[in-house]
């Protein structure tokens, strides 16, 4: 591995950019944070998010706004659906300027709290599928879909900036950049602690190992990539750090419960990536003390 990419490659080299627009499936995913804000509006079913050390439920109609370099995760209840969209800071500015100005760093809205421009908006960025390869169209949705969350944030009582661990800095590190030659070492030497320590505290906060995040990390760069591109397999396996085809095969198996020509063929017709990871989806219900549907 050449030597700047010890550290892992920044997750915009991977995508080309780092505006996101997904129509998602059952998306259960641990604790994580990025530089970009994070739009997440419930198509079907619902999804409780822990943000921060609260957990809230947000139902079909909810938007969920998550800013910069905030710590979330969730789980999905069964036959979830939603729109993920997200951009960095600069994209938009002046939603930026409010953001900073308010200091409030996560909200839900519900459809009643929206108007139907909003609406609109949504169901035509739906529909115009050539908007995912257009960032520019992508940067005026997005704006236009953040206005009225600019008027909420004003209105909300300021928020406490949460207190940063080694964790929370690991887990942002690792929100901005890609699994590809990372490992406890590199981690423990990118926050300054012992590999011995982080690792302690990274299995009390997330309930799981170093290892099998970095695992589910990568798995899921593939499923987005399989569905949201027709790169060949070998490429797929080559961009998220794999060195031979039957590692590739059987770490997505493992996870995704099929091996990728078969998730490909069985999902990408939909257009919807789905993220269904069964056993993350227990072991975050007993992390966290939620009761199992």
């Amino acid at each position: 591995m050449s030597e700047e990419n010890k550290r892992g490659i920044p997750i915009t080299e991977i995508y080309g950019s780092s505006i996101t627009c997904s129509l998602v499936r059952n998306p259960t995913y641990p604790l994580h944070g990025h530089r970009e804000y994070e739009l997440v509006l419930i198509m079907e079913g619902g999804m409780t998010f822990i943000i921060g050390d609260k957990l809230h439920h947000a139902q079909k109609g909810d938007l969920v706004f998550i800013g910069s370099e905030v710590l979330h995760g969730f789980v999905n209840d069964p036959d979830t659906e939603v729109l993920i969209t997200g951009c960095a800071p600069e994209d938009v500015p002046q939603f930026t300027s409010v953001y900073n100005a308010a200091k409030v760093y996560s909200c839900i809205t519900h459809s009643c709290d929206r108007s139907a421009g909003f609406e609109s908006i949504v169901q035509s960025l739906l529909h115009d599928k050539s908007v995912m390869t257009n960032r520019v169209a992508m940067v005026g949705y997005l704006s236009l879909m953040m206005a009225p969350l600019a008027d909420i944030l004003q209105k909300c009582p300021e928020e406490p900036p949460a207190k940063s661990s080694s964790v929370d800095r690991a887990l942002i590190f690792l929100g901005e950049h890609s699994a590809i030659g990372m490992n406890i070492d590199t981690l423990a030497q990118e926050v300054k602690i012992s590999k011995f320590y982080l690792s302690r505290q990274f299995n009390q906060k997330i309930g799981m190992s170093i290892n099998t995040y970095l695992s589910l990390l990568q798995t899921n760069a593939v499923r987005r990539m399989l569905v949201q591109t027709d790169l060949p397999l070998c490429e797929i396996s080559q961009r998220c750090g794999y060195t031979n085809m039957r590692s590739f095969d059987r770490d997505f198996q493992r996870i995704a419960g099929m091996s990728p020509r078969e998730y490909r063929k069985t999902i990408k017709p939909t257009g919807i990536t789905d993220y269904s990871t069964p056993f993350l989806r227990e072991l975050m219900i007993k992390h966290y003390g939620m009761c199992s549907e």
